[in-house]
Formats: structure tokens, C-alpha cells, sequence
């Protein structure tokens, strides 16, 4: 059902119906009510915990994570609540074992670029150096968003030192420049970019 749930959550936040994509989320999640029933005998452990919640005699199931349901949910949490709130979700997601990922977030990356919010930037910059050392680089895209952030906050020390770590990962000077002039462009036309 992952796929269904994509064009639900997109069109509650196209729309701006804030209070249904409220409601789905919430669905989604297991709370009140479900999208999916789990057998009624079906042994809740630690594991599923979260997942898995016991109402009466029904056990409401959330739905499993993917990434491209994580990132409508971000992009409408970001829309409708903000990003001190997206913060706090994805760590409560997190315990439910949703997962940030690079598309996340690259997401989370640009609303900070966008409000040239230096301080919420270094916060996702501390997740995206967690899932550096599972994956063992960054991302050139991801970079050119951690550059375009100090940038956009004047923070000229840090540029110089971020683009020459860049630069030492493998990424060529004029790939980087590109990338981060991509970033500036989608800025200006508020348009998302693909990580």
C-alpha cells in the first residue's frame, strides 16, 4: 500500500489542507485508527512495538517506512509546522524506525538554506555526518547543499573548509561550483531538487 500512499500525502499538501495530512499521518502512524489491521492474535514484541498497536480486540498496524513516503511527510511537516517541529517528528519517527536518509536530509538541508538558518543547518549537518560514517562519504549533491548553506549565511571560514573537503573527497571544483549554483537557482525559483 506504500504506493497508494504517496499521491495522498502529496495531494493533502498541495492542496494546503494542513488538518488531512494531519489526519493521514496520523493513520499512517497507527494512532486512533490505522490504514492496516494486523491479524488480532498476532504476539506484539519490542520490535514491533510502535508498529504494532493493540485497540479491543483489533491491533492496528502503521505502515512500513519508505523513503519516498518519509519525504512527503517532512516536506508536508516542513510545510504546515516548521522546522523545529520536523526536528522533533523525525526523532520520534526514528523510534518507530523510520530512518533519515540523504533525499531527507537534502530536504531539511534546503529549508534551512532557504531561511539562511545557520544553527538548524549544523543540527541536520550532525545527522548527515552519522550517516556519512554508514556510508562513508557525503554525497557530492549534499555537500553543494552544505556549502550553499554557508553561503547563504556568510559563513566564509567554513565554505573554504567544507569546499576543500569536497574537493578532497573526490569532487571536482567546477562539479562542486555547479551544484551549489543549482542550489542557489532552485532557491530562487522555490523549486526542490533531486538528491
Amino acid at each position: 500500500p506504500r504506493s497508494t500512499l504517496f499521491p495522498y500525502t502529496t495531494l493533502f499538501r498541495s492542496l494546503n489542507d494542513r488538518r488531512m495530512f494531519a489526519k493521514f499521518v496520523a493513520l499512517m502512524r497507527a494512532h486512533d485508527n490505522a490504514l492496516m489491521l494486523a491479524k488480532p492474535d498476532i504476539r506484539i514484541t519490542d520490535a514491533s512495538m510502535g508498529r504494532l498497536v493493540r485497540k479491543g480486540r483489533k491491533v492496528l498496524q502503521a505502515i512500513s517506512p519508505s523513503t519516498m513516503v518519509y519525504r512527503e511527510l517532512i516536506l508536508g511537516i516542513l510545510k504546515f509546522i516548521g522546522f523545529d517541529t520536523a526536528i522533533q517528528i523525525i526523532n520520534k519517527l526514528s523510534a518507530e524506525r523510520w530512518g533519515l536518509d540523504w533525499d531527507c536530509l537534502h530536504l531539511l538541508m534546503m529549508n534551512c538554506v532557504v531561511r539562511k538558518a545557520w544553527d538548524d543547518g549544523m543540527i541536520v549537518l550532525e545527522q548527515m555526518e552519522l550517516l556519512k560514517r554508514k556510508a562513508g562519504s557525503l554525497p557530492a549533491k549534499i555537500q553543494a547543499m552544505v556549502l550553499a548553506l554557508c553561503k547563504a549565511c556568510d559563513r566564509f571560514a567554513e565554505f573554504n573548509e567544507k569546499f576543500k573537503e569536497a574537493i578532497a573527497s573526490g569532487h571536482s571544483r567546477e562539479k562542486m561550483l555547479h551544484l551549489i549554483t543549482r542550489v542557489f537557482v532552485a532557491v530562487e525559483r522555490n523549486v526542490d531538487l533531486e538528491v
